[in-house]
């Protein structure tokens, strides 16, 4: 038998273990301890109520939900009865059944390298390799948002009215939206948060088509004063990488200059590269 799994998966106590096993229950103790398998926490759930919400709303399952976070059925169960929500609440997005067999189109690939460039992100869901797409845009841009649940169906669902206080002592009112888990997403927060943060890299740089730069103009950029900003980052030499390969790749030379005391961007600054930025992602930008 496995001791742990009967723990952690099958939700039984130590006393249960030992009478199923002839062990006792310190001997049961000192072999969940060695195994990693420590005491399940009732006061403080692995996932927040929000988070158990929106899980629900995407039509995972309770037990789906425990594997996730690496708890018991039971243990999930409880967090339900935790929250106060209903065994019986009705799915808001049922999660299709062929939700592993969905891919990326190719235009796809496109618009979310260029978003992620700018306002969007990747992150992991629990502590499994389950990963999901987010985006955050503020009430005026209500309609470009619209439009990447659009072109980027069936993987995410409906907006979600939201704030965001990312930026101290101050907060954005808009709405957020999100993907299903779904494996087609890992690469990005690979090839986005090898270090946990948000980095441009050359590879990054040399994939970064008409499309995408648009996008990243439509989150991130716009006309400021006589430049044209393609977009913002936090790290100096990571825009200095997007530089180069935009040189190497389209000839054109861009200028990197500092917005404020946190934020760095990307510039078209003189009549030749403004020329080649409008032309270059004026079809593709939503008006």
């Amino acid at each position: 038998m496995n001791i742990p799994d009967m723990y952690l998966k099958d939700g039984m106590t130590r006393k249960r273990i030992a009478t199923l096993t002839g062990l006792t229950e310190a001997q049961v103790k000192d072999i969940l301890a060695v195994a990693g398998a420590y005491k399940r926490s009732r006061h403080a759930p692995p996932v927040s109520k929000e988070q158990f919400l929106q899980h629900i709303a995407e039509g995972l399952t309770t037990p789906e939900i425990a594997l996730m976070y690496g708890v018991s059925v039971p243990h999930t169960h409880r967090m339900r009865r935790h929250y106060g929500i209903p065994t019986d609440r009705p799915l808001q997005n049922t999660r299709p059944k062929d939700i592993l067999t969905w891919t990326l189109s190719p235009h796809q690939h496109e618009v979310l390298l260029g978003t992620l460039m700018g306002d969007s992100s990747v992150h992991r869901v629990g502590p499994r390799e389950a990963y999901r797409f987010s985006c955050f845009h503020c009430t005026a841009q209500r309609e470009y948002l619209n439009h990447k649940v659009k072109v980027l169906a069936p993987f995410v669902w409906q907006p979600v009215e939201s704030e965001d206080t990312r930026t101290p002592g101050t907060t954005y009112t808009g709405a957020r939206v999100q993907s299903f888990t779904h494996p087609v997403f890992a690469p990005y927060r690979e090839l986005f948060y090898k270090t946990g943060e948000k980095r441009y890299t050359p590879e990054i740089a040399s994939r970064l088509t008409p499309t995408s730069m648009a996008y990243w103009f439509m989150d991130d950029g716009g006309a400021s004063g006589k430049v044209l900003v393609l977009g913002y980052h936090t790290v100096r030499d990571d825009l200095v990488i997007v530089q180069a390969g935009l040189l190497a790749r389209y000839g054109v030379r861009l200028r990197i200059d500092r917005h404020s005391d946190d934020f760095f961007r990307l510039v078209a600054s003189d009549k030749p590269s403004r020329a080649w930025l409008r032309d270059t992602v004026g079809d593709y930008i939503q008006e």
